[in-house]
């Protein structure tokens, strides 16, 4: 059972990416806002249900939940962007690698040793973010040339994914230190919620920057609900299967599930191609999530 639910995160976590992309390409008129926040909302519906609608909170609490949420609209919002303008594969990769931010707030604030393996993960992340440093592209004449990150178009996907890098990077970090000060209590509050803050920014920026609904709604409400959906019951499923298995098999295998999976779609599905250097920085990529994560 467990590793069925292993199975299920990953196919979750995947589907999410999968939603983003397929929702840039059949919106007549993409709306990034309104769809992450009927993401938000949705996945803030399935911890409602996980704690049976008896909510406990404390105003302690707040700093954390708003921290969370501002991080988490970062991190959805610009993986979103990131994936709508740029490559699905290296999109999901360098998501990933946000797993350094936690790392290195506890070895620099919790004195955590950082181990051999993540030494070494460290170094292959490093190598694969250089032989990833390349986009494909169409010269005048219809040839195939490579671009780096300098020219327009890369310059802007490379802008989405950093948000959504440090977004989920800080999110992840929140996480990590909201259960050790407040002794456990109050997880599924917080993320509750953090998730209410996120949806109701992302309500904020749709009328500030007045997103036309009139076109896309439906595409909007339907795949922001799915893309909440997937959300919150991959949210869910981890929140049992860190009492099944331990986190060294758990999160390495969730984040290299999620990298391979995404990569196997995105050249089949999308017809992504990737150079033989950005192949073996995806290659070094999935060792280096691997090895932080343990």
């Amino acid at each position: 059972m467990k590793y069925l639910l292993l199975s299920m995160v990953i196919l979750l976590n995947t589907t999410q990416n999968i939603v983003a992309k397929q929702y840039g390409l059949v919106a007549r008129k993409s709306n990034t806002f309104f769809f992450s926040a009927i993401s938000s909302f949705v996945a803030m519906i399935f911890f409602m249900f996980g704690i049976g609608f008896q909510f406990t909170y404390s105003p302690a609490v707040l700093g954390y939940s708003v921290a969370f949420g501002v991080c988490y609209a970062a991190a959805i919002g610009g993986n979103f962007l990131a994936i709508k303008n740029g490559p699905l594969a290296l999109s999901t990769l360098v998501m990933s690698y946000s797993l350094v931010i936690p790392t290195m707030y506890g070895i620099v604030a919790q004195n955590e040793k950082l181990s051999p393996l993540g030494a070494a993960g460290a170094v292959c992340l490093c190598i694969s973010l250089v032989l990833i440093n390349e986009l494909k592209g169409m010269n005048d004449a219809g040839e195939e040339r490579s671009e780096k990150l300098s020219t327009a178009l890369s310059l802007k996907w490379f802008i989405y994914v950093l948000i959504g890098f440090l977004g989920n990077g800080i999110c992840a970090t929140v996480q990590k230190v909201q259960p050790i000060a407040f002794d456990g209590r109050y997880k599924n509050e917080f993320m509750i919620v953090g998730l209410f803050v996120s949806g109701v920014l992302f309500m904020i920026l749709s009328l500030v920057c007045k997103e036309d609904l009139r076109e896309s709604i439906f595409p909007c409400v339907g795949f922001g609900a799915l893309n909440g959906s997937a959300n919150g019951i991959s949210n869910m499923i981890v929140i049992v299967l860190v009492t099944m298995l331990p986190g060294t098999i758990l999160y390495p295998t969730v984040s290299a599930g999620a990298v391979v999976l995404g990569f196997i779609l995105a050249i089949t599905i999308y017809k992504e191609r990737l150079s033989k250097k950005q192949l073996a920085g995806y290659a070094f990529g999935i060792v280096a999530v691997i090895l932080l994560n343990m």
